[in-house]
């Protein structure tokens, strides 16, 4: 997207994000900024705020009336450079909230993401050592002992890859978006958007075939998939609500380090780019662009900045 060589609209995305508070140059979407992550390198202080208020503020054009905020990225997980526990990110959530909420009143907000996979590598590296979902349990019953009310998110957000075999078992991964609405409504929480920040195969070494059958196969299930008992109420009971396809183009290293830490090391992510390096839509991009034109949610493809 650098330069505006990437054109994410030529996808059918309607809506990206670029793990980063700032949007990228000449990028027609929605733009849904990330702030309050990484935090073992940029601890959410005062003046941490204070200086993101002033950069918001500055720029009231990039993020209008109802933006959608991210507070963190894959938090409690410490290869994402974050080792907060849950009532450190609860009481970072709040504060995050507050000053946005006072820059913009009409501003949402969403926890997380957190990890879905219960793969025993992704269960060791985090905060707690339980995972993902049981790291939000412990942010929902933080906020709640902290504040005395329900931690108050528009979205909630989580990552969807799968890491077991070839990266490209469907059950698998049809099975942690269930997981995760069903979290959502036995905790009370059917009303927010539930939101896939990152789906993908950036794990194994699949076939072009079985890398397009997974793509279809996914975004049909996310665009889809309903169920009355656990579903959004507000959006005709679908599990989710918008998901992201990781990623636009590949990254080199010191890119994947930059903006994902070191954990990202272990991510192929040119595999599943749907751009290639001179701008133009590969493969999986013409695939994508395909399974999206007859959606029915807000999707994307990552962008960079």
């Amino acid at each position: 997207m650098a330069g505006g060589s990437f054109d994410l609209s030529s996808t059918g995305a309607s809506w990206y994000l670029n793990w980063s508070p700032t949007p990228t140059p000449d990028t027609p979407l929605e733009f849904v900024p990330m702030v309050c992550a990484y935090t073992d390198h940029a601890p959410v202080t005062p003046a941490y705020l204070a200086t993101l208020e002033g950069q918001i503020r500055a720029r009231p054009s990039a993020y209008p009336d109802g933006t959608l905020w991210l507070i963190g990225n894959e938090i409690g997980f410490r290869p994402q450079r974050d080792s907060r526990t849950a009532e450190r990110y609860a009481a970072d959530f709040h504060e995050c909230r507050s000053m946005l909420l006072r820059i913009n009143p009409t501003f949402r907000m969403a926890v997380g993401p957190v990890i879905l996979s219960d793969s025993s590598t992704i269960i060791h590296e985090y905060v707690g050592g339980a995972g993902g979902l049981a790291y939000l349990a412990g942010v929902v019953a933080a906020y709640r002992k902290a504040y005395g009310v329900d931690i108050p998110a528009d979205a909630f957000s989580a990552t969807g890859h799968v890491l077991e075999g070839n990266g490209v078992d469907l059950a698998i991964f049809e099975a942690q978006i269930v997981r995760f609405r069903t979290f959502l409504a036995d905790n009370g929480f059917r009303e927010p958007e539930a939101i896939i920040t990152e789906f993908g195969v950036a794990y194994g070494d699949p076939t072009f075939e079985e890398l397009a059958h997974f793509l279809s196969k996914t975004t049909a299930f996310l665009d889809q998939e309903r169920n009355p008992d656990i579903g959004c109420t507000k959006d005709d009971d679908r599990l989710i609500q918008r998901w992201a396809w990781f990623t636009a183009h590949p990254l080199g290293i010191v890119e994947k380090l930059r903006r994902l830490g070191f954990g990202a090391l272990s991510l192929d992510l040119s595999q599943t780019s749907s751009f290639n390096s001179n701008g133009a839509l590969n493969y999986l991009g013409r695939t994508y662009q395909d399974a999206v034109r007859s959606s029915a949610a807000p999707v994307t493809t990552h962008a960079s900045r």
